[in-house]
C-alpha cells in the first residue's frame, strides 16, 4: 500500500469516526431532549395546590429510554420525583387548612386538667411531624447530597451526574418555597395560639365551663383574656 493509500484510508476512517461521533451526539441529543420533556410534563402536574396522583403516577411509571447511560438517568429522575411527590403531599395535607383539628370548640374541650394536657401534647406531636415533613421535604428539593444518593449506585459519568442534577431543579423555584413556608409559619402560629388558649384554660380551670355549647367563664376579667388570645388566630402571619 503507498503512501497516498494510506493517506487515503486514514482520511476514511477519520470519517466515518467524525459520522460516528456525530450520530451519537445527535441520538445523545435526542434522548436528553425526550427526558427533559418527560420532567417538564411532571412539573405541569406537580402543583400543591391541585395534585393529580393519577396522572403524576402515570408519568413517574412509564420510561422512554430503555438502556444506556440515558436510561439510569431517568429511572433515578423518576425514582426521585416520586419520593419529592410524596413528601409534598404528606406536607401539604398537614399544612392544609382544611384538615386543621379545632382543639378549641365546644365539642373538643374538656373542664379538666388531664384533657387540656392531653391537647397539648397533640399540639406538640402535630408540630413535630410537620416540621420533619417540612424540613424532609426541603431537604429533597434543595441539598445535592439527598438528590445524589438516587445515582450512587449507577456508575455514571460527571456529565450524566450533572444532566441530572439540572433535572432535579425543574421544581426547585422560590415560588414554590416561599408559599411552603408562608403556609409553615402560619399553621405553626395557629397552633402555638391554640397551646397558649389551652395553657390559659388549664390554669384558670376553675374558672370556665361549656354551657349550651358555649365556653363560658365565671368572670368578664378571665373572659377578655381568652378572647384576647383566641382572636389572635384572626391575625395574618407576618412574612420572616
Amino acid at each position: 500500500m503507498n503512501k497516498r493509500k494510506v493517506i487515503i484510508f486514514i482520511v476514511f476512517i477519520l470519517i466515518l469516526l467524525i459520522i460516528g461521533i456525530a450520530i451519537k451526539i445527535v441520538i445523545d441529543f435526542r434522548k436528553e431532549g425526550q427526558i427533559r420533556n418527560e420532567v417538564k410534563e411532571v412539573t405541569k402536574v406537580f402543583v400543591p395546590s391541585n395534585i393529580d396522583d393519577e396522572s403524576i403516577n402515570a408519568l413517574l411509571e412509564r420510561r422512554v429510554i430503555t438502556k444506556g447511560e440515558y436510561s439510569k438517568v431517568e429511572d433515578s429522575i423518576k425514582l426521585y420525583y416520586k419520593d419529592l411527590y410524596s413528601n409534598l403531599k404528606n406536607i401539604t395535607f398537614l399544612l392544609d387548612e382544611e384538615n386543621e383539628y379545632n382543639y378549641l370548640s365546644s365539642e373538643n374541650l374538656k373542664n379538666d386538667s388531664e384533657s387540656l394536657l392531653k391537647a397539648k401534647d397533640s399540639i406538640t406531636n402535630t408540630k413535630a411531624q410537620i416540621d420533619e415533613y417540612y424540613t424532609l421535604f426541603i431537604n429533597y428539593l434543595t441539598i445535592d447530597d439527598t438528590k445524589l444518593s438516587y445515582v450512587a449506585d449507577k456508575n455514571l459519568s460527571n456529565y450524566y451526574i450533572k444532566f441530572y442534577l439540572e433535572l432535579t431543579d425543574e421544581v426547585n423555584d422560590e415560588e414554590l418555597k416561599e408559599n411552603l413556608l408562608t403556609k409553615y409559619n402560619k399553621v405553626n402560629n395557629r397552633l402555638d395560639i391554640y397551646s397558649e388558649a389551652l395553657t390559659f384554660l388549664e390554669t384558670n380551670v376553675k374558672h370556665w365551663s361549656i354551657k349550651n355549647g358555649t365556653i363560658s367563664f365565671d368572670s368578664t376579667e378571665y373572659y377578655d383574656d381568652y378572647i384576647e388570645i383566641t382572636n389572635k388566630l384572626n391575625e395574618e402571619v407576618p412574612k420572616e
